[in-house]
């Protein structure tokens, strides 16, 4: 058999790659019809529309925000990652001009949800109540409007079981999630919240935060939680390299459990205090005790809600024959509560907002300099929904005076 010949090189020029043609630069009208920044706000309309949304809206608009949130995220930290790798490779930064776009284009969207949920949240009194206490906004006020229903809360202990805050609630294999995953996942962000706004100097939540991580700290240091520091090494299987691993060895709970442990008690804290206005102004008395109350030894101290206006109760009290089952399932809530012929409004003044010590002199001569330019401005008061329809703005006009 004779040996095959070898392939000369021009048979292999056929297979090698050829050169990509350099492309042409876009076009920039290409780019015309993307909407311009004043596109991207909700006009009066839409922002009063959103008074009329739905608990299934609300719902999916709330997930949506946080989703989108998570997306702005990764793209800032794209943009930070290409800058830091650019300078320690000693080369040009590149521009990244899509990331940039998206993030801020992004950024504006969440602005505008923001600006609709607030709306919502403010046309009911509880959502009212919720957003005057510092570290709940308006998507977390308008999310727990949507998701819980009062009329199959009895007790807070329904809301805390209906959102994964009970410890003996367990999800075994091949059963149906007992919790409400969107609202566990709020309940989270709400500790979190709370974590972040305890510098705050009028936050009520934050030194409450404080005072039970110091707590939980001196349980752990004294070995008090050292059972459920066993428990949890034979239950998950938890890496011997990490830190936390070098604390659940010696009996002791990590730095990271301890915070989410006061994170916990704090939120569920919160959640018994809207429940207790929430049932007060739908059913025009006191809620039951709660269950640690009532029923568990050593459970004897009540604190009270933070001292905000409460909402008036309801003239015509909710059918009390209808006692709620409890909370299976995400629940339909009506637009406005039985036997009441129009939807109720708060009549009670939130409390005036506190500037800080070091701002002095009267209201009228505060400024605030406009962005762009060092020259200062007047603070204008915020116009009536008759005003705003009345008076509405064109393309190309003056934009918000809320320009920071």
């Amino acid at each position: 058999m004779e040996p095959e010949e070898p392939k000369k090189p021009e048979d292999l020029d056929k297979w090698k790659k050829k050169p990509k043609e350099p492309k042409e630069p876009m076009d920039p009208s290409l780019f015309e019809g993307m909407l311009p920044d004043d596109q991207w706000r909700l006009d009066t309309d839409l922002l009063l529309a959103a008074k009329t949304l739905s608990a299934d809206e609300v719902r999916y608009i709330v997930d949506s925000y946080y989703v989108m949130q998570d997306n702005r995220k990764r793209a800032a930290s794209q943009a930070r990652s290409m800058v830091k790798a650019a300078k320690k490779d000693e080369k040009p930064v590149e521009p990244h001009l899509l990331l940039d776009w998206f993030f801020a284009r992004s950024d504006k969207l969440e602005k505008q949800i923001r600006k609709a949920m607030a709306v919502y949240a403010g046309n009911s009194p509880i959502g009212q109540w919720a957003m005057q206490i510092i570290g709940i906004g308006p998507v977390i006020s308008s999310g727990l409007l949507a998701n819980i229903d009062i009329e199959k809360a009895p007790t807070v202990g329904h809301i805390w079981r209906y959102a994964g805050q009970d410890p003996t609630s367990k999800w075994e294999k091949g059963q149906r999630r007992p919790w409400n995953a969107s609202l566990k996942r709020l309940c989270w962000i709400i500790g979190d919240c709370f974590f972040k706004t305890k510098g705050h100097p009028y936050s009520y939540y934050g030194p409450i935060y404080e005072a039970r991580k110091a707590y939980e700290e001196r349980r752990n240091e004294a070995g008090e939680l050292k059972d459920q520091a066993e428990a949890i090494l034979v239950k998950k299987k938890i890496r011997k390299t990490t830190i936390a691993y070098q604390s659940y060895i010696i009996g002791k709970l990590p730095a990271k459990h301890i915070h989410q442990r006061a994170a916990r008690y704090t939120t569920k804290l919160f959640l018994a205090h809207l429940h207790h206005v929430w049932y007060k102004h739908a059913f025009g008395k006191e809620p039951p005790v709660p269950y640690p109350i009532a029923m568990l030894e050593g459970h004897t101290h009540i604190v009270n809600p933070p001292p905000v206006p409460e909402p008036p109760r309801l003239s015509v009290p909710m059918n009390e024959s209808a006692k709620p089952s409890g909370m299976s399932e995400p629940s339909k809530r009506s637009a406005k509560p039985k036997g009441l012929s129009a939807p109720i409004m708060m009549s009670v003044k939130p409390p005036p907002i506190r500037a800080p010590k070091a701002m002095s002199g009267k209201p009228s001569e505060l400024r605030a300099p406009i962005r762009g330019s060092g020259k200062p401005r007047c603070i204008r008061a915020p116009k009536s929904e008759s005003a705003a329809i009345s008076n509405k703005r064109t393309r190309g006009q003056e934009r918000s005076q809320y320009q920071g």
